[in-house]
């Protein structure tokens, strides 16, 4: 669902992630496991944001 949010709220802003599925996969589950930080889902957004 966060994930889902997160990208229609850059959608709405004319910017989208640029990451592989497996990619995308990890991130979600990192962070829904709670093993990853604010700055770290902040960093990983700014990398994969085109």
């Amino acid at each position: 669902m966060g994930y889902v949010l997160m990208r229609l709220l850059l959608l709405k802003y004319g910017k989208d992630i640029n990451a592989s599925m497996d990619e995308k996969y990890e991130i979600v589950i990192s962070v829904a496991s709670g093993n990853s930080s604010i700055e770290e889902i902040k960093s990983w957004v700014k990398q994969h944001c085109k």
